[in-house]
């Protein structure tokens, strides 16, 4: 979903960023030093685990044919790692307090639905084991594209707008109500069949 050329030149740099951020927040904050090393840690993991699979043939293979998606979901990843680690540091500066935090994470992740939504539709991969037809399956993909789209964007403004008492309870409603949606239309499409 994430097949980028831009994002996967850019996972090496995200991965490094992330890394020395993680280590500025350990020497900031000494009491979370287990968050910071998870957060710091996380993506070289993920880059050594890579080099292990591809020892393997089949994983060499694997990796061959997926390594520009792979490396692009580690920049996507990675900047939602710097934000919360640039977040947590600007918090020690005073430069934000913890609900504004909340606020700029929580609509960060609305738009990433967004941007799942909205890709979603121009997925090629086939649903062979649902054994429904294409135009099926594209209806089913488009409805849940939208879906996504407008719940993310509920999501997303709720968090920006809404009283922080009540912006995270009102934002799980409106993801949990796009889910169920999808998830009855699926279940639609089954029982129609």
């Amino acid at each position: 979903m994430l097949n980028n050329k831009i994002l996967s030149s850019l996972a090496p740099a995200v991965t490094f960023t992330v890394l020395a951020l993680g280590v500025w927040m350990w020497l900031l904050k000494p009491e979370l030093a287990f968050l910071s090393v998870i957060s710091a840690g996380f993506l070289p993991a993920v880059w050594l685990g890579m080099a292990a699979i591809k020892r393997t043939k089949a994983g060499a293979n694997f990796i061959r044919k997926a390594a520009q998606e792979l490396r692009s979901g580690i920049t996507a990843a990675g900047f939602l790692l710097g934000l919360a680690l640039a977040l947590t540091i600007a918090q020690v500066f005073d430069v934000t307090d913890a609900s504004m935090s909340d606020r700029i994470n929580s609509a960060i992740i609305g738009l990433i639905m967004v941007i799942i939504g909205n890709s979603l539709p121009k997925t090629l991969e086939s649903t062979d084991q649902q054994k429904c037809t294409y135009s099926t399956e594209q209806k089913l993909k488009r409805f849940a594209g939208w879906t996504f789209v407008i719940a993310g964007l509920g999501y997303s403004l709720i968090w920006m707008f809404a009283p922080i008492a009540i912006a995270g309870e009102l934002a799980m409603y409106v993801m949990g109500l796009g889910v169920a949606l999808i998830a009855m239309k699926f279940v639609w499409i089954r029982i129609s069949k």
